[in-house]
């Protein structure tokens, strides 16, 4: 299976669907010697039967700026696993300029909760997605 062709202002839409349906986020969490949370990484996965249609939606999605995930065999498909920044990239890709109930809202709740526990990593354009899709969506005290 090949990675189609899509053009570049509709991929980020694209790869949202596919990360909707065959894809995961998760934040490592550990407690640290003083007993405090801290928080290690966060990463992104893509699972496919075909190794050729990540390895091309990794060379695709590098001439964007996002540096690619790492392909491991699964025990029935692969993964393409993609570090912090990278993570991060992504998410800024897929969730900017979509609209409300356009995607699952748990996966993106995933990633609101990492950048609620590291605020450094949040910058204008993640609090412009994170304040459009919360918004409304919780209880205010």
């Amino acid at each position: 299976m090949h990675f189609p062709k899509i053009p570049k202002k509709y991929l980020g839409h694209f790869l949202r669907g596919y990360f909707d349906g065959d894809g995961c986020v998760h934040f490592a969490r550990a407690v640290g010697k003083n007993k405090k949370l801290i928080i290690k990484r966060v990463r992104v996965i893509f699972t496919s039967g075909s190794k050729k249609f990540l390895e091309e939606m990794n060379r695709t999605i590098k001439i964007i700026g996002i540096n690619g995930g790492k392909i491991y065999p699964s025990k029935r498909s692969y993964q393409a696993i993609y570090n912090t920044k990278d993570s991060v990239r992504m998410f800024k890709l897929m969730y900017q300029d979509t609209s409300i109930n356009s995607f699952f809202m748990r996966k993106f709740r995933i990633f609101n909760n990492y950048f609620e526990l590291r605020p450094k990593v949040v910058d204008v354009t993640i609090k412009k997605i994170i304040n459009f899709h919360m918004n409304g969506l919780v209880a205010k005290k």
